[in-house]
């Protein structure tokens, strides 16, 4: 079994608990907006029940290409992005997306994840491919 499905988004990196001065913790609106944008688009993308059993997470982020890569003689297509935002963070504001949406029992039956991130064509959109996969990826 496997599912895949596209975020059209710029993908939003989960931010640190925000602290008020009452000392009650809260999520950061974007970060909060981010995951409710991917609880959706998965929610759509797999209705069945939730997901129990080990998991391969599989993420490809491509973010927006920056001014300085626009010029004539850089590269058309994707390019790796080594420069923030850091990809643990990306990671995780995905899989509570994912959590939210109740595609999983818990994150914690992903037992194996592949991640890269990457900058978006010359023409080419920001956007998160998603792949998960129930079968036991050390079977493969």
């Amino acid at each position: 079994m496997v599912i895949i499905f596209e975020i059209p988004l710029a993908a939003v990196p989960k931010a640190r608990p925000r602290v008020t001065r009452a000392g009650i913790t809260y999520t950061a609106k974007k970060t909060k907006r981010w995951e409710t944008d991917v609880s959706i688009i998965a929610r759509s993308a797999y209705g069945g029940a939730p997901l129990d059993g080990p998991l391969h997470l599989a993420l490809d982020f491509v973010l927006p290409r920056p001014q300085r890569l626009r010029r004539k003689k850089d590269d058309p297509g994707l390019i790796p992005a080594a420069k923030k935002p850091d990809i643990d963070n990306l990671i995780k504001s995905v899989m509570d997306g994912i959590s939210r949406a109740g595609l999983w029992v818990d994150d914690a039956r992903v037992v194996s994840l592949s991640a890269a991130k990457y900058y978006a064509e010359k023409d080419g959109l920001p956007r998160v491919s998603v792949s998960i996969s129930g079968d036991d990826p050390c079977d493969e």
